[in-house]
């Protein structure tokens, strides 16, 4: 029998409740406005002398501090983690490949990282239309966050330079990439069990079958690096294989979230992939996909 998420128990809304989600949602603006601030005195004063330094210092500071003072005025979530590997190391660069589930996931890796040490050195890939949104979008811009458009033609060169730009920097960086992509909805999962039957691939119950075109890109502009890749598979309990409409970033989401939408705990799966193992991975789909 299945049982729904579980959720902080729902509970008749009193005025300290309308209080409370008041000071998050001023907190929120207030630490956004600061953080873009910062970055923006950050961006005129020393990236023009070393775009190195201002990605140090706008990751283990400005963006930091942000998602510390957020850790502390969102609902707390329990993160139990497992899986045959540690947690990302804080040095180095990586790739972190995630399922999607809910609209918070992204939240959640990044407390993750924030309490291993990672705060501020993950960059997630994002839909451009995230970027246009007020406040945020001038932040994830500032922060260099990749953003993609869909159309792989005109993506691939302006991502691959930017990713180049940061493997060839001494910073700590680590991507989170979401192949299974940002849609949701009831036709998801049956688009990407028609796509599994034609191309004879694994057919998936809970989750979408990644897409890998953009992984490898992403590996092969990283290799000056020797970035690993880190699989991490989200798992709530109770969980129904359903998914969710929309799973875009955007204020409606943020506001949920500052709400106290979140889940009560969460399970990540870790494992450790070598790069090597992914690209006789990756050479050997692509030889099965020519034969077939």
């Amino acid at each position: 029998t299945e049982v729904p998420i579980p959720v902080r128990p729902p509970r008749p809304r009193t005025a300290a409740d309308t209080c409370r989600r008041w000071f998050a949602a001023g907190a929120f603006v207030a630490c956004g406005t600061g953080l873009s601030l910062l970055l923006t005195l950050l961006y005129l004063l020393v990236r023009p002398f070393s775009r190195a330094s201002y990605r140090r210092v706008a990751a283990s500071y400005a963006a930091a501090m942000f998602l510390d003072a957020m850790g502390l005025v969102l609902p707390n979530v329990r993160i139990r983690v497992t899986g045959d590997s540690d947690v990302p190391a804080g040095m180095g660069t990586s790739v972190v490949v995630a399922n999607r589930q809910r609209e918070c996931d992204w939240w959640v890796l990044l407390m993750m990282g924030r309490c291993v040490g990672l705060q501020g050195s993950i960059k997630i890939f994002l839909k451009e239309e995230m970027a246009k949104l007020p406040l945020v979008g001038y932040v994830v811009r500032l922060l260099e966050f990749p953003l993609v458009t869909g159309n792989w033609v005109g993506d691939r060169r302006r991502l691959s330079e930017q990713l180049r730009g940061f493997a060839a920097e001494p910073n700590p960086l680590h991507l989170l990439l979401f192949p299974e992509g940002w849609s949701g909805g009831d036709g998801a999962l049956a688009k990407s069990t028609e796509f599994a039957i034609i191309e004879r691939r694994p057919l998936l119950k809970h989750l979408l079958l990644p897409r890998n075109t953009g992984f490898s890109a992403c590996l092969d502009s990283l290799r000056a690096s020797s970035p690993v890749v880190y699989d991490v598979t989200v798992a709530y309990l109770g969980y129904n294989g359903s998914v969710p409409k929309s799973l875009d970033l955007s204020w409606y989401v943020l506001w949920t979230m500052i709400c106290g939408n979140l889940p009560a705990e969460v399970h990540l799966k870790v494992g450790y992939l070598h790069t090597s193992t992914v690209a006789l991975f990756l050479l050997t789909s692509a030889s099965t996909n020519v034969l077939n």
